[in-house]
């Protein structure tokens, strides 16, 4: 039963005049001076009649929804919503962090807890989330009218987006970097002859022109064509006797007072014993050219360390890395350009607003594809892309002992669909009210993994082709960081034909699906602030705007230093990984819980026509909590301190981590105070009250109603109009508007 006829059978035509004022501007009401109640009796129409069929006032409730909602901003069409998210959630983290994360952690090995948690958490989750910020229409602060206590997770959703953000947006600058270095005749880190290069650059070409040249001998081999040479030496010593103290018995009567005599047979075995020394002496110093000693090419592989060209661009040229993160040195001018284009280009897509971005995303979230299926082509073409793939899809069961591997297929999937970033509950909260959040989530989360998926093919293939032509391992390739995919790709890039034009397009790709990323969780930041406090939003939304992407702007320069590489690690490895869990962990507790497992399973209802199903419903009461719970526990126990490839970060640096994830976590725990001590009674009485949904909390309809209502005092009271309620009291109100 609606609302309206509730309040029908309950007031009758009385109430249903009152309600249809904030629909029909006709009605007239004349208030008493004395009180200031209503009188009923006296209220007119000037309109000939009013809708009282149940269908009829079905009908206003939806068309006012759907006033309400245009007036916060929706999106333009229903398409807008699927590419939007899908651009969301198909960014750098499938092209660039899902691949260095199955490197990091031994390939195949990582995609079994990966879909574990996708399967129990990610889904489930994700839908949750949705439906959540579709029922109530609002950003991730004030949505948590539904349960006050809790509102400190909205709050950390903020914190989570602004840290990522920060460094996300020097992920895009890279890419710039990159982008504008391929306007060239030929790429620059397709050749080892420039000035960042090392005499250990190498090139694929080179390395393999050099094994088809050089025939290696082993020293055995070696030897016996030696001593096959002596042999036919000694044979022409003995017939010539070429030694002068060699005496034959034919002139050893001439000789025989002055010269001492020496038969032929103890001569050459006196040459013989010499001859044994220089082979000995020859074996051992490998005098010969063509002769390689096992233990000198051992010698050799260790010392002199193979890399390829577009390793050494990246870690050379683009980064300008040092030794650590203590050593910060200066600030790379170029990438801070890079930086500031990339936040200009942010703050003027923000600028337009939600529906023009909602069109734009009808290019950027199409055109990845396409250059994934090309490289994906060309990738599984090379030679030894089968090497890559065998390590990519071969999984190493030793591997799943490691916590490390369970704690990033966990936060890759939080990273990857943006459970917990606030970002969804903003992008849904933009739907129209009976928008089917099932079929969304469960289509937008299969495809994005399968995307992630994919892209893992595209870079192992690479690196297997990488791999063969070093004559390497696949994991000794390339240092296992964010840096991945800005040496595998680049080095794909630079075996296609007409390269610098695949480069810019990849790169150009890269760039739109990372600003598709950027905009929403900024958007978070934005909207959260906006619905939090209309009435500085209102004048001011441009201005804060400005202000929030000049201070990440200068925050990020950080990571545009000598040590940047090393900062911005640290940030991903603490920022977006376990605050992630532990917000997703409380938000499933509040709704599930204290908000009320069954009440939320009515608002879905409300909303696509029917309740999910059971295996959302188990999840969504034990599965994913207690799935949550273990693995924080989990990570905490056995934590892997932060590492950049063989790079050991120092304590200080660790702390400072640790505190980027307790900026979002400690939200939580504050906010449940503060609402508390807020409260009146005793202390059951105010935790009871705090978890209680606002008066204000539900659907478009009544949170639209109450925002309106609160534009200012002066206008708030202009707006409402007092009823006396059932019981005689004079604190009743409704809306007008």
């Amino acid at each position: 039963m609606s609302e309206y006829q509730q309040c029908w059978e309950e007031f009758g035509r009385d109430w249903l005049c009152l309600k249809c004022m904030s629909d029909h501007p006709g009605y007239q009401v004349s208030k008493m001076e004395s009180n200031g109640d209503i009188n009923i009796k006296d209220m007119k129409m000037r309109e000939a009649s009013i809708p009282l069929s149940v269908q009829d006032e079905e009908e206003e409730e939806e068309e006012f929804r759907d006033e309400v909602a245009a007036n916060r901003g929706q999106w333009g069409a229903k398409l807008d919503f699927m590419l939007s998210m899908l651009g969301y959630c198909v960014g750098l983290g499938n092209v660039w962090r899902f691949p260095y994360l199955c490197y990091r952690n031994g390939g195949g090995a990582f995609l079994i807890p990966y879909l574990l948690f996708l399967t129990f958490a990610g889904i489930p989750l994700f839908m949750m989330e949705m439906s959540f910020g579709q029922y109530g229409s609002l950003g991730p602060l004030t949505i948590w009218r539904a349960c006050p206590i809790f509102k400190g997770i909205g709050y950390g959703m903020v914190v989570v987006s602004g840290l990522v953000c920060i460094y996300y947006n020097v992920i895009i600058a890279w890419t710039l970097h990159f982008l504008f270095s391929s306007f060239t005749s030929a790429l620059p880190w397709a050749t080892c002859d420039n000035a960042w290069n090392t005499e250990n650059c190498t090139l694929a070409a080179n390395h393999s022109a050099l094994e088809e040249n050089v025939t290696r001998i082993s020293p055995t081999q070696e030897y016996w064509k030696y001593v096959n040479l002596l042999l036919v030496c000694v044979r022409v010593f003995v017939c010539t006797c070429v030694c002068v103290n060699c005496t034959l018995a034919a002139n050893h009567s001439a000789l025989e007072e002055n010269v001492t005599r020496i038969s032929p047979t103890q001569e050459y075995w006196k040459y013989e014993n010499l001859l044994l020394v220089c082979v000995r002496v020859f074996v051992c110093t490998c005098v010969c050219v063509n002769c390689t000693l096992a233990a000198n090419h051992s010698a050799l592989e260790e010392n002199v360390t193979r890399i390829s060209p577009t390793q050494e661009y990246w870690n050379n040229r683009v980064l300008g890395i040092s030794s650590g993160i203590e050593e910060t040195g200066t600030v790379q001018w170029e990438l801070a350009l890079c930086l500031l284009a990339a936040w200009v280009v942010v703050f003027f897509c923000l600028f337009k607003g939600i529906k023009s971005s909602g069109k734009v995303v009808y290019f950027t979230a199409t055109f990845p594809y396409m250059m994934l299926i090309v490289l994906f082509v060309r990738g599984v073409t090379l030679e030894g892309a089968g090497k890559g793939l065998v390590y990519y899809l071969t999984p190493d069961f030793s591997r799943l002992a490691d916590s490390q591997v369970w704690y990033d297929a966990a936060s890759q999937i939080f990273y990857s669909l943006g459970i917990a970033f606030g970002g969804t509950q903003v992008m849904a909260s933009y739907n129209k009210f009976n928008n089917n959040t099932h079929r969304d989530s469960v289509f937008i989360a299969l495809t994005n993994c399968c995307t992630s998926v994919f892209a893992g093919v595209v870079v192992f293939s690479i690196l297997g082709h990488m791999a063969h032509k070093l004559d390497m391992d696949v994991k000794d390739v390339v240092a296992n960081g964010p840096g991945l995919v800005f040496v595998a790709y680049p080095e794909a890039l630079t075996l296609l034909p007409v390269a610098p034009l695949w480069s810019v397009l990849f790169f150009f790709m890269i760039f739109t699906v990372g600003l598709d990323t950027q905009f929403v969780m900024l958007e978070t930041c934005i909207t959260g602030i906006c619905d939090e406090f209309p009435h500085i939003m209102q004048k001011y939304k441009t201005w804060v705007l400005l202000a929030v992407s000049v201070g990440m702007y200068l925050l990020g320069l950080t990571c545009v230093t000598n040590a940047g590489m090393y900062w911005l690690n640290l940030m991903d490895w603490y920022s977006a990984g376990f605050s992630l869990m532990v917000l997703a962990f409380f938000m499933c507790i509040a709704i599930s819980w204290v908000y009320g497992f069954q009440r939320f399973c009515k608002n879905v209802q409300e909303m696509i026509g029917y309740q999910p199903n059971y295996y959302f419903k188990i999840c969504w009461a034990v599965i994913s909590p207690m799935v949550l719970l273990f693995i924080v526990v989990f990570s905490m126990v056995v934590h892997v301190p932060a590492y950049y490839g063989s790079y050991q970060y120092p304590g200080w640096a660790v702390c400072i981590g640790w505190l980027m994830a307790l900026m979002s976590i400690v939200m939580v725990p504050l906010f449940v105070v503060l609402a508390i001590l807020k409260a009146k009674g005793s202390f059951m009485e105010r935790l009871r009250y705090a978890c209680e949904s606002s008066d204000n909390w539900g659907p478009a309809l009544m949170n639209a109603s109450s925002a309106e209502s609160s534009q200012s005092d002066e206008d708030e009271q202009e707006k409402k109009v007092p009823l006396r309620d059932t019981e005689g009291n004079d604190n009743s109100y409704i809306s007008t508007i």
